[in-house]
């Protein structure tokens, strides 16, 4: 499924009343719906999540950035993290998300 047929789907639960937040409840407000459908639009991605070869090192990476930076989660500390993973030599699994130029 692409994602303009994923959001029309989850549009469709919304005008049908079938569409449930999170939390289990009824949505009832269109721009809710939009951001759910968004959302879930997003999250499909070809090939899937990209994976870090050695669980192991990728947790002491992140351990590092969460005492490194005051903030973690953060973009610049999963950024600092993922360039430290890769500085000690192992890879990622899964395919390549990185965006390219036209």
């Amino acid at each position: 499924m692409k994602k303009p047929e994923k959001i029309r789907k989850v549009l469709r639960e919304f005008k049908e009343g079938d569409l449930k937040s999170s939390s289990g409840q009824k949505v009832t407000n269109r721009k809710q719906a939009v951001a759910i459908a968004l959302s879930e639009a997003s999250r499909m991605r070809e090939g899937g999540r990209v994976k870090p070869q050695n669980p192991k090192l990728w947790a002491a990476a992140k351990s590092a950035a969460k005492a490194k930076f005051d903030v973690y989660p953060s973009a610049y500390a999963n950024a600092w993290a993922s360039k430290e993973y890769k500085k000690k030599g192992d890879t990622w699994r899964g395919s390549d998300n990185r965006v390219t130029k036209k």
